[in-house]
């Protein structure tokens, strides 16, 4: 089963509205550096599908997480995953 590389490429926190939330992005590879169109990505409750370029974005409160992808022929992996608190 062929396997791939999640990169994240920057984790951004930002404070929307009154309520404080942390926003992930980052963009999904396979092993030799293709784009994975389509990917799930999940974290805790929220879930996305990477665009054309294979980038994704979620949103979700600071705390800690386990980061899922997954692509129909490849095999899912899951990283934990820290989204910090941002200072008022």
């Amino acid at each position: 089963m062929k396997s791939f590389i999640l990169f994240i490429s920057c984790l951004l926190s930002t404070v929307l509205g009154m309520a404080q939330s942390a926003r992930l992005t980052g963009a999904v590879t396979d092993s030799s550096g293709v784009a994975l169109k389509g990917a799930t990505v999940s974290l805790g409750s929220s879930q996305t599908v990477t665009d054309t370029a294979g980038k994704f974005s979620i949103v979700a409160a600071p705390g800690d997480y386990i980061l899922k992808v997954s692509y129909l022929g490849y095999r899912s992996v899951s990283e934990a995953v820290r989204l910090p608190r941002v200072a008022p």
